[in-house]
């Protein structure tokens, strides 16, 4: 009864666990665009004051977003 028992919770977290792990990566997600407003605020406030710098980090930032959206990255 011993192995059946670890056999069965064994096969319950290989279930679970995609699972879990594809929630955790959807709330992480969620978070890094839910202050999409301020980042399009800043982006502007960038842009306005001809900062390279910023510039190319809100860039890279958004190119990291896509691939990852896109499944690539």
């Amino acid at each position: 009864m011993t192995a059946s028992l670890a056999t069965s919770i064994l096969s319950l977290l290989a279930y679970l666990l995609p699972i879990i792990i594809e929630g955790v990566k959807a709330y992480q997600e969620r978070q890094k665009g839910a202050n999409h407003e301020a980042n399009i605020q800043n982006y502007r406030k960038a842009l306005g004051k001809g900062d390279p710098a910023a510039l190319a980090a809100y860039h890279a930032d958004q190119h990291d977003r896509v691939r990852a959206a896109l499944g690539g990255g």
